[in-house]
């Protein structure tokens, strides 16, 4: 069982891992140390050749309206934080899914007229491109932003080199395994338990056994909140 006081880890981008933190409460030790740099790139696409765009993170929504004007257009989405930001942007939310794999089954089921655009990261999950062209959906990506790792922060190594218990929150398989890669590096101690946004994510992680593993119920922020209060009690 975890310490009635762990310390927790989190690895978001920056403004993410703040937003969490303050969610968590003031009681809750936390240590914000992103392992990713979200890093944003131009694009410059035609997007009236597309019938939809499929964004399925909030990085990629912030990155395309630095390039685009969103307003009127359609989206495909996944997450309900993710289509809260289109919405912001103008876009018209024309379907919605907790992860990639059932956003491939929406888009199908919505059979769209014209071919799709996915404005992504450089890393992402579920090869959402790739499905939908193979049933027939024409479909092309571009790369609107960059996950670049970024070394975990002193006090996030010295709760890890300790005797402490250690919650880890784990939101994507990029920074999974970004942050098992760090810690192969290190003499780690502490009695960590994982706390995963998906059994993907979970997979990703290469590092130190954990005390324990728990993947959230549905693969959102909410889910991931409420098992991380329940994990610090």
């Amino acid at each position: 069982m975890p310490d009635p006081s762990p310390i927790i880890i989190l690895t978001r981008p920056i403004h993410q891992g703040e937003a969490f933190r303050d969610l968590l409460g003031p009681d809750a030790q936390v240590i914000v140390s992103p392992v990713l740099e979200i890093r944003q790139i131009p694009v410059d696409r035609e997007l009236k050749n597309y019938d939809a765009l499929i964004f399925t993170s909030r990085n990629a929504v912030a990155a395309a309206a630095n390039s685009f004007d969103l307003r009127g257009l359609k989206a495909f989405v996944v997450g309900e934080k993710t289509a809260e930001q289109a919405r912001l942007r103008g876009v018209s939310v024309i379907g919605l899914a907790q992860d990639a794999d059932v956003l491939v089954g929406v888009i199908r089921a919505a059979l769209p007229n014209g071919k799709l655009l996915h404005i992504r990261g450089r890393y992402t999950a579920g090869d959402i491109q790739g499905k939908l062209v193979l049933v027939g959906i024409e479909t092309d990506y571009c790369v609107c932003y960059e996950q670049n790792a970024y070394p975990l922060s002193s006090a996030a190594k010295d709760s890890l080199t300790s005797h402490a218990s250690v919650v880890l929150p784990l939101f994507s398989p990029r920074s999974a395994a970004v942050l098992s890669a760090d810690l192969q590096e290190l003499q780690v101690k502490a009695e960590i338990t994982l706390v995963a946004i998906s059994k993907a994510t979970l997979s990703a992680w290469k590092g130190p056994d954990p005390v324990q593993s728990v993947v959230a119920q549905t693969p959102d922020g909410q889910a991931m909140l409420q098992e991380i209060l329940r994990l610090i009690g």
